[in-house]
């Protein structure tokens, strides 16, 4: 069950917020759903920092330290995004994103990394569909929005049903 909230509805749009108005009785109203993004990152400095940003944008965050952890949460309810780590230990990114593309492959998967020489390959695996975004660390917060913006504004594809 997805968790809907009824509000006035904002005079500009929100980052990270679905609204969806209705008028009754000539009064409008608003259902409003946050975004659901996982975050999954072995450095819990990046993780916490992350997490709040997003949350300061309107998301709902899930965090997981690992891509173990992260697959395991993504089991656990859907998710519109997830950010993850490129090396981790026990699971890398790329695995994860290779496994929550084959669970569902509307979900948007953007890989964080330091590594600079990474960017060829992190390029071929947009083109063949694992990845739909990577972004270099440190993060900056303008790229983090902008990013979040260009994935949410072509395709709204509704979430999987929670089980």
């Amino acid at each position: 069950m997805l968790n809907a909230d009824l509000v006035s509805v904002p005079e500009e749009p929100i980052q990270g917020v679905d609204v969806r108005s209705r008028e009754k009785s000539g009064q409008r109203f608003a259902a409003v759903w946050r975004k659901r993004i996982l975050v999954v990152d072995d450095d819990t400095n990046v993780l916490g920092v992350t997490s709040k940003i997003l949350s300061f944008l309107g998301y709902e965050v899930v965090a997981g330290r690992n891509g173990i952890e992260g697959l395991a949460l993504f089991g656990k309810g859907p998710c519109d995004f997830v950010l993850t780590d490129l090396n981790m230990p026990a699971m890398d990114g790329l695995t994860l994103a290779h496994h929550i593309k084959t669970e569902d492959p509307f979900v948007q998967v953007v890989l964080m990394t330091g590594n600079l020489a990474a960017e060829k390959n992190l390029s071929t695996q947009i083109r063949e569909g694992v990845i739909d975004e990577f972004l270099f660390k440190p993060v900056r917060l303008a790229d983090l929005r902008g990013m979040l913006q260009r994935l949410s504004a072509p395709l709204d594809c509704p979430r999987k049903a929670m089980g």
